[in-house]
């Protein structure tokens, strides 16, 4: 398996440092024995009482995708 991290701090999300944010990390695995791709998400929330949504999108498309 190998895998691609990224991470980042944005607003209403638990601050890091410059060189380790913290807000929000996404991993996407890909494995090499199996057609398999993970996708992991972690957010570490503030508490805030006011309606809120966090949205995570998939952008692209695959030919014979079900």
């Amino acid at each position: 398996m190998e895998s691609l991290k990224i991470s980042c701090d944005i607003d209403g999300f638990e601050k890091g440092t410059p060189d380790l944010p913290r807000g929000i990390d996404t991993e996407i695995r890909l494995y090499k024995n199996t057609k398999k791709i993970e996708f992991r998400y972690m957010a570490r929330k503030l508490i805030i009482t006011d309606p809120e949504a966090l949205y995570i999108t998939f952008p692209f498309s695959l030919p014979g995708q079900e």
